[in-house]
């Protein structure tokens, strides 16, 4: 089985390229929410923002002396909190080969 320990058999293919795998989420008192699916576009770079805006922390700019990169991607938070918000990133395209496709919104 590939993709993770997930009921499906691997993961599913997107037709923008790469991967799709919805994460499964829960932080008991922070996201009330229970049992529902969200439709918002969000990427893998959205994961640790997210962790540091739920964990109420803001990431450190210098670590052991060494100035750090900021961190890119948004918070998932306003989508946990509304279903139906709309999505935080921008349109983007996917670039595989010599095909790009626009993703709006998911």
């Amino acid at each position: 089985m590939t993709g993770g320990p997930s009921p499906a058999r691997g993961p599913r293919r997107s037709r923008a390229g790469g991967a799709l795998a919805p994460p499964i989420v829960a932080w008991k008192n922070a996201l009330p929410a229970r049992g529902q699916i969200r439709y918002q576009f969000h990427h893998v770079i959205d994961i640790v923002p997210t962790l540091l805006d739920l964990a109420v922390v803001t990431a450190p700019s210098v670590h052991q002396g060494a100035p750090q990169l900021p961190i890119h991607g948004l918070s998932l938070r306003n989508s946990f909190a509304d279903a139906v918000a709309p999505t935080a990133r921008p349109p983007q395209y996917c670039k595989l080969a010599p095909h790009r496709t626009p993703i709006d919104h998911g």
